[in-house]
C-alpha cells in the first residue's frame, strides 16, 4: 500500500464518525427553531464571546511563551499557533501540532523537536485541566456514580504522565549517558537521535523549573477560566434557566467530543458533544444546535483568519506545510 493511499485510510475513521453525527443533528433538528434562535441574539452578545474566545487564546500564548523559556516573541508564538490551528482547521489528523512545532522551531531557531516538547506539555495541561472539568461538573449533571471515578482516573493519568516528563528531565544526567553508550553501538542511529532527544529533554527542563511552571500552567488555568464564562454565557444566552457550572460541563463535554476522531475541525463532533451536553441538563436540541454552532463558528472564523495572514506573512502555503507535516 503506497503513501497516499495509507493517509487516506487512515482518515476514513474521522471523518466516516463526523458525517454521522452531521447527518444525526441533520435530521433530528427542527431547523427554523434553530434560526429563530440565532435571530435572537444580539450583537454585543456575540461580540463579547469573541472578546472572550480571543483574550483566552492570548492568555494560552502567554502560556505557551513562558514554555518556550520566553526566547521567542509574544507574536511570533500567538501566529505559530494560529498556523497550527488553521492546518487543524483543513487536514485530519491534528497536523496543526506538527506544523506549528516545525514553523517556530525554524523561525524561532529552537528546533522542531524542543518546540514540539513544550507542545506535549501544553496539551499535557489541557487533559488535566480538562479532567478537573468534568470531575467536578459531570456528577452533578449525571448524578451518577460512575462519573466521578471516571474523571479521576484520566486526572491521575494525566499527571502521572507529567511526573514522568518531570523525572526523565530532572535525572537526565543519570541516564543519557547510559543511553548515549548503548546507542554507540549503532553510529547512524545514535547520530539520528541524539541531538532530536537532547532537544526534546531541554523542552521538558519547564516542568523542573518551579517559578516557569507556576506561570505557565497559571497561563493555561486563566485560559481554561476565560473559556469556562465563554462557553457559560454562551449557553445562558439559549437557555437563561441552566444552573451556574452548566458552561463547565458543556466546555468538558467538548474538549472530550474533539478528543474522538474526526474530519478537520472537529466539524460535526463538537457539534454532537456540545448538545449531547445540554441535553442531559434538560434543554432541547434545537437551542443547544444554535450555541454550538455559533461557539464552532466564533472559534473557526478566528483562527482562519489570524491563521491564513501569519501563513501569508511567512510565505507558506497549507499544501506545502501539510506535505512537511505528515512527513514528519
Amino acid at each position: 500500500m503506497n503513501r497516499r493511499a495509507s493517509r487516506l485510510l487512515a482518515w476514513l475513521p474521522g471523518v466516516a464518525v463526523s458525517l454521522l453525527a452531521l447527518v444525526a443533528l441533520a435530521r433530528l433538528a427542527d431547523w427554523p427553531k434553530v434560526w429563530r434562535a440565532w435571530r435572537e441574539l444580539s450583537p454585543a452578545a456575540v461580540g463579547l464571546l469573541w472578546v472572550l474566545f480571543l483574550v483566552s487564546m492570548l492568555t494560552r500564548v502567554a502560556a505557551w511563551r513562558v514554555m518556550l523559556g520566553g526566547k521567542v516573541s509574544f507574536g511570533r508564538v500567538l501566529l505559530a499557533l494560529n498556523e497550527g490551528y488553521l492546518l487543524n482547521n483543513v487536514f485530519p489528523l491534528r497536523a496543526g501540532e506538527v506544523g506549528r512545532a516545525l514553523l517556530l522551531g525554524e523561525r524561532s531557531g529552537l528546533g522542531t523537536f524542543f518546540v514540539a516538547s513544550t507542545i506535549v506539555i501544553e496539551r499535557a495541561f489541557d487533559l488535566a485541566l480538562a479532567a478537573a472539568v468534568l470531575l467536578s461538573t459531570l456528577p452533578l449533571a449525571l448524578a451518577a456514580d460512575w462519573a466521578a471515578p471516571a474523571a479521576l482516573t484520566t486526572l491521575v493519568a494525566v499527571s502521572a504522565a507529567l511526573m514522568l516528563l518531570y523525572l526523565l528531565a530532572q535525572h537526565r544526567s543519570r541516564w543519557t549517558p547510559r543511553l548515549h553508550r548503548a546507542l554507540s553501538r549503532w553510529p547512524l542511529l545514535r547520530d539520528a537521535l541524539w541531538s532530536r532527544l537532547e532537544s526534546t529533554l531541554d523542552g521538558f527542563a519547564l516542568l523542573t523549573r518551579p517559578r516557569a511552571f507556576l506561570l505557565a500552567f497559571g497561563g493555561m488555568l486563566l485560559t481554561w477560566g476565560l473559556a469556562i464564562v465563554e462557553y457559560t454565557l454562551a449557553a445562558r444566552l439559549f437557555a437563561p434557566s441552566l444552573p451556574w457550572w452548566s458552561g463547565a460541563f458543556i466546555l468538558g463535554a467538548a474538549a472530550a467530543g474533539v478528543a474522538l476522531p474526526s474530519a478537520p475541525a472537529s466539524l460535526g463532533v463538537f457539534e454532537a458533544a456540545v448538545v449531547g451536553a445540554f441535553s442531559l441538563l434538560g434543554v432541547p436540541l434545537e437551542p443547544a444546535l444554535a450555541c454550538a454552532v455559533l461557539l464552532h463558528l466564533l472559534h473557526f472564523a478566528t483562527t482562519m483568519l489570524i491563521g491564513s495572514y501569519a501563513l501569508l506573512r511567512d510565505g507558506e502555503t497549507l499544501a506545502g506545510l501539510w506535505r512537511r507535516a505528515v512527513r514528519r
